[in-house]
């Protein structure tokens, strides 16, 4: 697990509360998500290979804006597995699996370091509305 905090207080000047809503709408994006590409399908579709590297990008610029440089490298491998339509559905297993226990080890850290509590985690259905 790595979080590139060097980047994410240069790209946010400091600001630890915009820091905090960013790593809210990691939360947000990783499992609106792992639902979208969770939903049973024929994995090996070619309509569905493209729907699940657009998600694996979105997922990937979202943890890259925040410096999670390992989930941001699943999240790639991933997309570059869609795209070239080799993904299988052992495969979504294994990067949904990836993706949940990187973005918890995330997680962990940063609840403690930006006193991330569960209502704001509840309540950050836009957190960069007014932004």
């Amino acid at each position: 697990m790595r979080i590139n905090f060097e980047y994410l207080h240069y790209a946010t000047g400091e600001d630890k509360e915009l820091e905090k809503e960013l790593f809210l709408v990691l939360y947000q994006t990783v499992n609106e998500i792992m639902k979208e590409i969770q939903e049973p399908r024929a994995v090996l579709e070619e309509q569905s290979q493209e729907i699940i590297r657009k998600k694996l990008h979105k997922l990937k610029g979202c943890a890259a804006n925040i410096g999670a440089e390992d989930l941001a490298a699943i999240c790639l491998d991933g997309e570059h597995k869609a795209e070239a339509k080799q993904m299988r559905e052992e495969d979504l297993s294994y990067y949904t699996t990836s993706i949940y226990e990187e973005f918890e080890q995330v997680m962990n850290i940063v609840t403690d370091m930006y006193q991330i509590t569960p209502e704001d985690i509840e309540n950050s259905n836009d957190p960069m509305a007014g932004i």
